[in-house]
C-alpha cells in the first residue's frame, strides 16, 4: 500500500458530505420536534418508555443519531484511501 498512488475521491467525498450535512439537518430537525419543541428541557430528565408517539420519535431520533456516528467512520477510510494522514 505503501508504494500506490492516493486514491482521487473528490466526487465522492462532495457527494459523502452533502449527505452528512442532509442527514444531520434531519437528525437536528428531529431533536427539536420530538425533544426541546414539545416538553423536554436542556436539564436532566427520565426517560420516558411509554409508547406515546413523541417518546417513539425520540428514541428513533437517538437511534439515527448512533447509526450517524458508524457512518462518520468513513471520514476515516477516506483519509487512509487518500494518503491524508
Amino acid at each position: 500500500m505503501e508504494n500506490r498512488k492516493p486514491f482521487q475521491l473528490r466526487t465522492v467525498l462532495i457527494v459523502y458530505n452533502a449527505i452528512q450535512v442532509v442527514f444531520s439537518t434531519w437528525l437536528f430537525y428531529e431533536a427539536c420536534m420530538a425533544g426541546w419543541l414539545t416538553g423536554y428541557s436542556y436539564r436532566c430528565q427520565p426517560v420516558d418508555y411509554t409508547r406515546s408517539p413523541n417518546a417513539i420519535r425520540m428514541a428513533n431520533g437517538c437511534w439515527w443519531y448512533y447509526f450517524s456516528k458508524f457512518t462518520e467512520f468513513f471520514d476515516t477510510l477516506f483519509f487512509v484511501m487518500r494518503k491524508r494522514y
